[in-house]
């Protein structure tokens, strides 16, 4: 696989020419290393999916599904935004059935949290 950052350069201000080494660098450790580091299982998802923690996932879904109403969301950024765009990718995002999903962002207040349960 051949990386290429030279379209990098119209949002970056810095020599990208120079950075090009090192970003090559890292790129081929992430790819190329023996015992990968449980951080970078994203890297083959596509290619190699490990079917056994997909199936564990399912099962946990369903059995949150199944013993509750309602799911809230809390976090930031991608733990926040990135659960959504899955859960809307997955099934119409205003689908009434099943469980509800409420979004919460990064607001843990007590009293944020009530009012949007009231909801």
């Amino acid at each position: 696989m051949k990386l290429n950052i030279k379209h990098v350069k119209q949002f970056v201000d810095l020599d990208i020419d120079k950075l090009q080494p090192k970003v090559t660098k890292i790129h081929n450790a992430m790819h190329q290393e023996e015992k990968p580091s449980d951080f970078l299982g994203w890297l083959d998802l596509p290619i190699k999916p490990n079917k056994a923690e997909i199936d564990k996932i399912k099962k946990v879904a369903k059995r949150i599904a199944a013993e509750n109403e309602v799911l809230v969301i809390v976090g930031i950024g991608g733990s926040y935004a990135g659960s959504k765009a899955g859960f809307e990718f997955l099934e119409t995002p205003f689908k009434n059935e099943g469980i509800e999903i409420l979004y919460a962002g990064h607001n843990i207040s007590g009293r944020y949290l009530k009012n949007l349960l009231i909801l």
